[in-house]
């Protein structure tokens, strides 16, 4: 029992020191250094937009009309780590009696991976959309608009990604998303940067909002259950 707790220890540090590491290499990283994740996400926008874009060196993915670029910022590398650390911490938490193989680690960072790779081009595409058709609204400006896009898809791919993975517990990404996009930046400082708390705001919110349909329906089934149970058994009334 004692080497399966220092295992699922060491297990649980290196998930941790694997998000720190892939943090620390994505702030310092030039668009050169992600064509890993930069080149498979523009391939996927080029194919769901009919758009072309071409490699310009420590720029990004530039389209062709030279009106929106795939750049540092674009390549959903903290989503990356987000999908990664629920998944690793999910996995460790469900068999944390029985032990956990050392394979779950690159399973999860492959799976974050192409979870992150999928939403990624869905948010670009998204924006894109967005600006060929201008879409405007009014009580937003433009880079707040861009920020609650990119809210609701990535939030929305996280929960997604994990009720397919776990039916139950839904409260569990919605923890992790925070603790990942608004507890590391606090802990690191970025709260004394101008528009934090703005950001703050619409993280909180949103995916909120994002969870009420989901909440809803889930209560309608359980409701729904319930009153068939109870017509199947009406018994258990009494």
């Amino acid at each position: 029992m004692n080497r399966q707790r220092t295992i699922w220890g060491a297990q649980l540090a290196i998930v941790a020191l694997c998000a720190l590491a892939l943090k620390q290499y994505y702030s310092t990283a030039t668009a050169n250094e992600l064509r890993w994740i930069l080149a498979p996400t523009t391939l996927i926008v080029e194919l769901l937009s009919g758009r072309s874009f071409e490699f310009e060196s420590y720029t990004g993915y530039m389209s062709s009309d030279h009106t929106f670029v795939i750049a540092v910022p674009c390549a959903g590398v903290n989503f990356l780590i987000t999908a990664f650390v629920m998944l690793a911490l999910r996995r460790l938490w469900k068999e944390r009696f029985v032990g956990v193989s050392w394979r779950f680690l690159p399973i999860s960072m492959g799976v974050a991976y192409v979870a992150t790779v999928i939403a990624n081009a869905m948010r670009i595409v998204i924006a894109l959309e967005i600006q060929r058709r201008a879409v405007e609204v009014s009580w937003l400006n433009a880079n707040q608009l861009h920020r609650l896009e990119g809210i609701v898809v990535y939030f929305g791919f996280l929960m997604l990604l994990f009720v397919l993975m776990e039916r139950r517990l839904l409260i569990f990404p919605v923890v992790i998303y925070y603790v990942m996009t608004l507890g590391v930046p606090i802990l690191n400082g970025s709260f004394h940067r101008t528009g934090f708390w703005e950001h703050f705001a619409f993280v909180m919110v949103i995916p909120l909002v994002v969870m009420l349909p989901v909440l809803i329906v889930r209560l309608v089934r359980q409701d729904y259950r319930m009153f068939q149970d109870l017509h199947v058994n009406p018994e258990k009334i009494l």
